[in-house]
C-alpha cells in the first residue's frame, strides 16, 4: 500500500491575479521580506514594507492609515535612545533609523508618498501578520512597532485579541478599498516562531492571528488566506528546512513556499516570464554586500572598452549628468548610504537592484556648474591619490621597522640587554569581570581600536540585558574569542563593557601594552 508521509498543501485558484502588468504592494513580518525580495528577482513591480518590518497587526493598520493619509513626519515624531546617536521612529523598524534626522525624514515621507501610489494602482496588498503581542509606549498608550532596544520599563507588553483585530481591520479594509477598488488583499501567518515570547505564547498569538484573519474573511468579500504557515509546520515539518536559528524557515524552505505562491496567483505566461527574469536578475540587476551595506560606483577611465563581471550593473549619464558630478554624489553622501541601508530586505546581503537604484532622487545642479564642480572633486581626487601613496610608502617602512624591532634584529642605540623568550600567559591575566550594566558600551573595531559603541553607525544588535558583558579598563587588550584570525585585537583607552564574545587582558608590569 503506497503512503505519502507528509501533508501536501494544494495550491490556491487565483491563477493571474499577479503578473508583471499590475502592481503588488506587501506589509509585515519579514516573511514578507522573503517573498517580496523573490517576486522582486523576478521584475515585478512590488512595494515591499515601506516602514521597514512590522510584525503585529496593530502596527500594520497604523502604517496602512499612513499610506491612506499621506502622513507627513516631522521631527516630532524622531527621538534617540540614550548611548545611540541614531534617531529612531516608533512607526517604523529600525532599519530606517539614521543618524542624520534630516535625511531620514526626507526618505520616510518618500517612502509614504511612493507607498500611497502603489497602493491606489496594485492589483494585490499582501498582509503577514507575525505575532500578536503588542508593545504600548507607557507615555502615550499607543501600540510601537519597534521597541529600539529602549528599556522594558517604557512600555507595557499585552497580547491583542481577536475582537481588537478584527474590529480594527474591518474599518481598515473598507478604507482601503475607498482608495482602490479593485485591489485583492491577501493575509498570511508569518511562520516564523517568536521564541522570545516562550513557546507557548508563540502558539497562543499564531492561534489568535488565525482566528482574526478567519472572521475577516467571513466578515468581507474578496480575502484571501495563503497557508504559508500550514505549509512550513505541516508539509515541510523539519528542523532541516530551517536556518542556523531554528527559527526562520532555510532559503530552501523560502523557495518551496515561493512555488507554491507561484502556482497559486501566476499564470502560465507569468511564471515563465517570472523565470526567466530571475536568472537575468541573478547575473544583471544587482550587487551583493555582506555586511556593511556600502556600494562603490566606478568609472571606467581606462581609454577603451573593457569587460566586468555580470554581478555589477553597467550604465551611463544621460545628457542631463556628469558622470564626474553624478558618482561622487553616490558615493559620497550620507543620504545615499541611508538609501542603500533600507534596501536590506533581511538575510545577510543587501541587493540595490537597478529599478530600484533608478528611483534614487538627487539635487541636480546646472550641467556648466556641474562641469565644474566635478572638475574640482577631480583635483582633489589627483591630491588625495598623492598622499595615500606617500601613506601606502609609510606604512611600508613601519612594517619592516616592526619586523627588525619587534624580533631583536635590530636593536635601539644606547640597548643591549638580554631578550627574553616567554608565554603570553605570563605576561597578562584574564579580566572576566560581569555585573558592570553602569559602564559606556564600547566596540572593538579592526581599523578605530576601542570606541565608544554610539559612534558606530551600525545597527546595535547588543543584547538588552548586559549583565554578563566584561568590563574593559584603560589599559586592557579586547580580541573577539572567535574571529582572532581576522587579527582584530585593540589597546583600550576607555573604561566601559564589551560583548561576551571579546577576551579581554590585563597587562601586567612586565609588558608595555601599547
Amino acid at each position: 500500500m503506497s503512503r505519502v508521509f507528509r501533508t501536501i498543501v494544494e495550491p490556491l485558484k487565483h491563477n493571474g491575479l499577479i503578473n508583471h502588468r499590475k502592481r503588488v504592494m506587501m506589509l509585515g513580518s519579514c516573511f514578507s521580506d522573503n517573498i517580496g525580495e523573490k517576486l522582486q528577482q523576478a521584475c515585478f513591480n512590488v512595494e515591499i514594507n515601506p516602514f521597514g518590518t512590522l510584525y503585529n497587526p496593530a502596527s500594520i493598520a497604523c502604517g496602512i492609515d499612513d499610506i491612506i493619509n499621506q502622513r507627513k513626519f516631522t521631527a516630532d515624531d524622531l527621538m534617540q535612545v540614550d548611548g545611540d546617536n541614531r534617531w529612531h521612529s516608533f512607526s517604523h523598524h529600525s532599519s530606517h533609523s539614521s543618524v542624520d534626522a534630516e535625511s531620514m525624514l526626507i526618505h520616510l515621507n518618500e517612502q509614504i508618498a511612493q507607498a500611497h501610489e502603489a497602493l491606489s494602482e496594485a492589483s494585490a496588498l499582501i498582509i503577514t501578520f507575525g505575532t500578536a503581542w503588542v508593545y504600548e509606549l507607557n507615555k502615550t498608550g499607543k501600540v510601537v512597532a519597534n521597541c529600539h532596544k529602549l528599556p522594558a520599563k517604557n512600555f507595557t507588553r499585552r497580547l491583542m485579541s481577536v475582537d481588537e483585530i478584527v474590529m480594527q481591520w474591518k474599518g481598515l479594509i473598507d478604507r482601503v478599498r475607498q482608495v482602490n477598488n479593485n485591489i485583492s488583499i491577501i493575509f498570511t501567518v508569518s511562520p516564523i516562531r517568536h521564541l522570545r515570547d516562550g513557546a507557548h505564547d508563540n502558539q497562543v498569538s499564531k492561534s489568535i492571528l488565525h482566528i482574526a484573519i478567519d472572521q475577516l474573511m467571513q466578515h468581507s468579500e474578496g480575502l484571501i488566506y495563503f497557508p504559508a504557515y500550514e505549509v512550513m509546520n505541516d508539509d515541510l515539518r523539519d528542523y532541516r528546512f530551517y536556518a542556523s536559528d531554528m527559527t526562520h524557515p532555510s532559503e530552501v524552505a523560502v523557495a518551496y513556499i515561493y512555488e507554491l505562491f507561484s502556482q497559486s496567483f501566476f499564470d502560465n505566461e507569468t511564471m515563465k516570464l517570472a523565470t526567466e527574469c530571475s536568472r537575468l536578475s541573478k547575473r544583471l540587476c544587482h550587487r551583493h554586500m555582506s555586511d556593511d551595506d556600502v556600494f562603490h560606483f566606478n568609472i571606467n577611465n581606462t581609454g577603451g572598452e573593457i569587460l566586468v563581471s555580470s554581478e555589477y550593473p553597467v550604465f551611463t549619464a544621460s545628457s542631463k549628468g556628469q558622470l564626474g558630478f553624478l558618482i561622487p554624489a553616490l558615493n559620497g553622501t550620507a543620504r545615499f548610504r541611508y538609501f542603500c541601508k533600507t534596501q536590506k530586505l533581511g538575510g545577510t546581503r543587501t541587493r540595490l537592484y537597478l529599478e530600484n537604484l533608478k528611483k534614487y532622487s538627487l539635487a541636480l545642479a546646472p550641467r556648466d556648474e556641474q562641469d565644474k564642480i566635478a572638475e574640482i572633486l577631480a583635483a582633489q581626487d589627483k591630491q588625495i591619490e598623492l598622499k595615500e601613496k606617500l601613506l601606502a610608502e609609510k606604512q611600508q617602512q613601519k612594517k619592516y621597522l616592526m619586523q627588525q624591532l619587534l624580533t631583536g634584529k635590530k636593536r635601539l642605540p644606547g640597548f643591549d640587554g638580554e631578550w627574553k623568550r616567554d608565554k603570553l600567559g605570563k605576561l597578562f591575566a584574564e579580566r572576566s569581570e560581569t555585573k558592570c550594566e553602569h559602564l559606556e558600551l564600547l566596540a572593538i573595531t579592526g581599523t578605530q581600536g576601542v570606541i565608544p559603541r554610539s559612534q558606530l553607525d551600525l545597527k546595535d544588535n547588543s543584547s538588552e540585558d548586559k549583565s554578563k558583558y566584561l568590563r574593559i579598563c584603560v589599559g586592557d587588550i579586547g580580541y573577539n574569542t572567535m574571529r582572532m584570525w581576522q587579527g582584530v585585537s585593540a589597546y583600550s583607552n576607555y573604561e566601559g563593557i564589551v560583548s561576551p564574545a571579546y577576551t579581554i587582558l590585563k597587562p601586567n608590569s612586565m609588558i608595555n601594552a601599547k
